[in-house]
């Protein structure tokens, strides 16, 4: 657990927006100073405190692609790799501050082991045979998700329960039946 917080607009413009940031859960916030903020094009899709870098990281979103800026040297030399990002993303960090990140919406489920650098789409398997290299490939609607240090559970609007692991090679879901 941390005392951090950031406060912010969502989906404001990057190089106008005001972040703030509070070590006092929230009792007082001052301005958090983003260097060269205001050369960057797209929107803010998040501000996120990554323990395993030490560093902050901003989520800049910019014609369906998403990348990482971070805050220090020498991460803060250029920005991360691009990823898709359609839909709004809802955004989990796993427990364990370990910079495993997991961003979905309804159609789209994508994992991160390091703090956003890089970002994949999670694997779906039904049966024995059939593997699907996303979920929207597999044709699955995602209800919610829940996520452990090392695992993850998909309940999707067909009712069905998917689960999977975060290891340290690809992620991918199995289905495990309808609930």
């Amino acid at each position: 657990m941390s005392n951090s917080v950031f406060a912010y607009l969502y989906g404001d413009q990057i190089s106008q927006t005001t972040v703030y940031f509070s070590n006092t859960r929230g009792y007082k916030f001052q301005k958090f100073a983003y260097e060269r903020q205001a050369e960057l094009v797209g929107s803010l899709g998040g501000t996120f405190y990554f323990h395993s870098l030490s560093q902050v990281g901003l989520l800049l979103i910019d014609q369906g692609k998403a990348r990482f800026g971070y805050s220090e040297h020498p991460l803060n030399s250029s920005f991360g790799l691009p990823f898709d990002y359609n839909g709004t993303l809802g955004i989990l960090i796993t427990p364990g501050q370990k910079g495993i990140l997991i961003f979905w919406f309804e159609k789209s489920l994508l994992v991160s082991r390091n703090s956003g650098e890089p970002v994949y789409p999670v694997h779906v398997r039904e049966g024995t045979n059939t593997l699907y290299s996303s979920i929207s490939e597999a044709n699955i609607t995602i209800h919610s998700i829940a996520a452990n240090e090392y695992e993850l559970a998909v309940l999707t609007q067909e009712n069905n329960l998917y689960y999977g692991s975060l290891g340290i090679l690809s992620s991918s879901l199995i289905k495990v039946g309808k609930i």
